[in-house]
């Protein structure tokens, strides 16, 4: 991500996207000038068997788009596209790997560190999630961080079919506050 040069407006990082933009954004301070965090994977439970067999569920089964359908009923079609030729571009092998490598999985108090203005968008637990509440609440002690939940949403809210215009309209308002963080 370093490679991609700085001084970027606002990176938009999800999931484990948001774990690589904390770690850019802690590693060199000017990368970004702000950052948006949509339910990252700032942290995996224990064990970690766990964590693999919940990633790699996709690829027990064939990669079917009716099936990836029916599992997020929620998501436009095109969504459930962009997913299937994702799985099919990557490996389970891959998907390990990067687990492996990188365990334990946590980067908490480099996201409480933060450098920049950012906001955290974190998904329902409810509705699944990853990011528990009482962690987005713990790091807006900071002033340049802000955290809310998006209401109803799942893990990928920006494939709520939905609940979409919820979750671009809390983009937006996220996008406008940036600037205004921090003092």
């Amino acid at each position: 991500m370093l490679a991609l040069g700085t001084g970027w407006d606002a990176v938009l990082g999800h999931s484990m996207g948001g774990t690589i933009t904390v770690l850019a954004a802690t590693a060199d301070p000017t990368w970004a000038r702000g950052l948006i965090l949509q339910d990252p994977a700032l942290m995996l439970p224990e064990p970690m068997s766990k964590v693999r067999g919940w990633l790699l569920e996709e690829y027990l089964v064939d990669i079917d788009p009716v099936r990836i359908a029916e599992m997020s009923p929620t998501w436009h079609p095109t969504d459930v596209e962009a997913k299937v030729e994702a799985l099919e571009k990557s490996s389970a092998e891959m998907v390990i790997q990067t687990i492996e490598v990188n365990w334990p999985w946590m980067v908490l108090d480099q996201a409480a560190s933060l450098p920049v203005p950012t906001v955290v968008l974190g998904s329902d637990p409810d509705a699944g999630g990853i990011l528990p509440v009482a962690f987005g609440e713990w790091l807006a002690i900071s002033p340049l961080i802000e955290f809310e939940v998006i209401p109803k949403s799942s893990h990928s809210a920006h494939r709520d079919d939905d609940r979409y215009e919820n979750y671009l309209s809390m983009l937006v308002r996220a996008l406008d506050r940036l600037p205004t963080l921090g003092g």
